[in-house]
This record gives C-alpha cells, sequence and structure tokens, in this order.
C-alpha cells in the first residue's frame, strides 16, 4: 500500500515506468511511501491518493489542523515518519534481514506472461534504496538523514 509502484508501471501515473527493470524503482518506492505516508498521516484514505492529488488534500488538512503546507513539506512529513518508523522498528530489533519477500516470490520464476521466467530481484534493488533514503548498508537511517528532517 505504501509503495505501490504500479500505478507508475501498468497505468502510467505519474509516468509510465518498465515494470521489469529495476533503475529508478528505489527512488519511485521511496516517492510514493513519502507521500502515501503523509496521506495516511492525514486520517484520509489512501485510495483517494488515485482520485486525487496533494493540491486538493491540503486545502482539508489546513481546514482540520490550521496548518498550510505546500506539496514538497507535505512530502517531507512522510518522509520524517517513515525513517521514525524505521528507528523505531530497528530498536525493536528488525534489522536489513527482515527487509524481504517471501521465498516464492524471491525463488520461483513466473510461469507466465510478458516476464515469463523471472523472479523478483529485490536483492539489485534493497542497496540503491537504502542509499537513496539515506540508510547505512544496513538499512538504518544515519544520523545526517535524522538530522537534515530535524528528528535527530
Amino acid at each position: 500500500m505504501r509503495a505501490y509502484t504500479v500505478s507508475a508501471e501498468i497505468i502510467g501515473i505519474p509516468e509510465s515506468v518498465d515494470p521489469r527493470t529495476t533503475e529508478g524503482k528505489a527512488g519511485l518506492a521511496i516517492a510514493f511511501q513519502n507521500v502515501s505516508t503523509a496521506v495516511d498521516a492525514t486520517g484520509l484514505c489512501l485510495f483517494l491518493t488515485f482520485g486525487t492529488t496533494l493540491e486538493r488534500i491540503r486545502p482539508i488538512l489546513t481546514a482540520a489542523t490550521g496548518i498550510d503546507l505546500d506539496d514538497e513539506e507535505m512530502v517531507r512529513v512522510g518522509e520524517r515518519i517513515w525513517n521514525l518508523e524505521r528507528v523505531w522498528n530497528m530498536r525493536a530489533g528488525f534489522t536489513a534481514a527482515d527487509d524481504t519477500l517471501p521465498k516464492r516470490i524471491l525463488e520461483e520464476a513466473i510461469p507466465s506472461g510478458p516476464a515469463q521466467g523471472e523472479v523478483n530481484r529485490l536483492s539489485e534493488m534493497l542497496p540503491d534504496y537504502y542509499r537513496e533514503r539515506g540508510w547505512s548498508a544496513a538499512g538504518e537511517p544515519s544520523a545526517d538523514k535524522l538530522r537534515e528532517l530535524g528528528i535527530a
């Protein structure tokens, strides 16, 4: 739900992306995670993001809270929350080893269709994701990243 890259891969929103390539997927996942986390924090249903934009959600948030954020600030809120959740989970004992998918998805080849014979390439994408998030190779938010977000 929070990194629904399918909208870009299948219906081309906000732009069309090849679903079978790993290139650029880290940044795409991060963008979707930040936006969906910000929307989720408003209390609105995430399914709204299919039919609306942050520009339309912001006035609702302003009316409810009196806080007027622009799109960039909304995305930053999502990024802060995402990093705080990561810190929380790591303190609870989760590690990069928990950043995985079911064995079936990682090892069993797709039986038919345009991706026939392929498997998910998470191991190729995860290091890019950590780097683009500003996290260590072990998936930990860096002190610099936390300071940048004003949460250190």
